[in-house]
């Protein structure tokens, strides 16, 4: 367990310190972000989720869709309380909210879910695995970007309904959502691509996860990291109550043992990095968002052992 850890949580100190220290020396160009920002979430995320979703066996899919709703469900509740928490608290606003929630709601699954849960699990486990990336960037990503888009405009001072719907259809326009979504529907009409194709996306995908940390970390070297009382309870959100309501709800629904498992060390995974490139994007990144993103990692030292242990007695 202890190796399975390690080359799962070691790769992503390294990725986001390197990110972190290159932009406070100044040998990444922070000025280039926006740059950056375009060619991770336009090209290799998206390019990485489809070859990931695209090369699982649709019956495979098809055995994990309970599952799959599970872990919507998990990261729906923390999305949505934390972003009323926060909003509540009178400290940020609806844009800084959202990137806050989304921060702790999704996961870092694109960095560490395969790798942890293959380890754990072996290989099987990566079905549920890439399929927990496609979860969050279809169901609270939208949502992030449907409210920034929405308070982007000087005119909504407010919370529009139509307007946030619109907003909706308006962020399946972009590959990080329609991606996945476009790979599930091939893979339901089962339609299969060529060997050149899914070498040119497996190709332009490898550059996902690095380069994702690296500007993570770049976008965190702008902000003044703090350890407080708001990012503490944030990031326990995130590694101990996220993953305690997916486990209580697969008790709930009998689930069986293998798959409450990878549904709960799932969701037991540290902070993703979609809320802070989305909130940079958008000029809406909460110095709490980074800071809570940040103590995740220190905390799931401790937090993702434990819940591999608890789960393993669970039968």
């Amino acid at each position: 367990m202890a190796s399975a850890l390690a080359n799962a949580l070691v790769p992503i100190f390294v990725g986001l310190l390197l990110g972190y220290w290159g932009g406070k020396r100044g040998w990444l160009d922070t000025k280039g972000v926006t740059a950056l920002i375009a060619v991770v979430m336009n090209v290799a995320v998206p390019c990485a989720m489809f070859s990931a979703i695209i090369r699982t066996p649709w019956s495979a899919v098809a055995h994990a869709a309970s599952a799959c709703w599970i872990i919507a469900l998990a990261y729906l509740v923390i999305y949505a309380a934390t972003c009323l928490i926060a909003l509540r608290s009178g400290k940020v606003s609806l844009s800084e909210s959202a990137v806050l929630a989304l921060t702790i709601g999704f996961p870092n699954c694109a960095a560490v879910a395969i790798s942890l849960l293959s380890d754990l699990y072996g290989p099987s486990a990566r079905v549920l695995a890439s399929l927990s990336i496609a979860v969050g960037a279809l169901t609270i990503s939208p949502i992030t970007l449907a409210i920034l888009e929405m308070q982007a405009n000087p005119e909504n001072r407010g919370f529009d309904v139509r307007m946030f719907l619109k907003c909706i259809l308006l962020s399946f326009k972009r590959p990080v959502v329609w991606a996945p979504l476009v790979a599930l529907l091939l893979l339901a009409v089962h339609v299969s691509l060529p060997t050149f194709a899914l070498s040119s996306l497996g190709v332009l995908g490898n550059a996902s996860t690095g380069t994702a940390l690296l500007l993570t970390g770049l976008i965190l070297s702008e902000q003044k990291l703090q350890v407080n009382v708001a990012a503490i309870v944030a990031s326990l959100a995130k590694v101990v109550v996220q993953p305690l309501i997916a486990l209580g709800i697969c008790l709930m629904l009998h689930v069986e043992p293998g798959t409450l498992r990878q549904v709960t060390m799932i969701c037991a995974i540290p902070a993703g990095f979609f809320g802070l490139v989305f909130g940079k994007r958008f000029q809406a990144a909460p110095a709490v968002a980074g800071s809570a993103l940040i103590l995740t990692y220190v905390l799931s030292i401790a937090t993702l052992p434990l819940w591999a242990v608890i789960v393993t007695y669970i039968h």
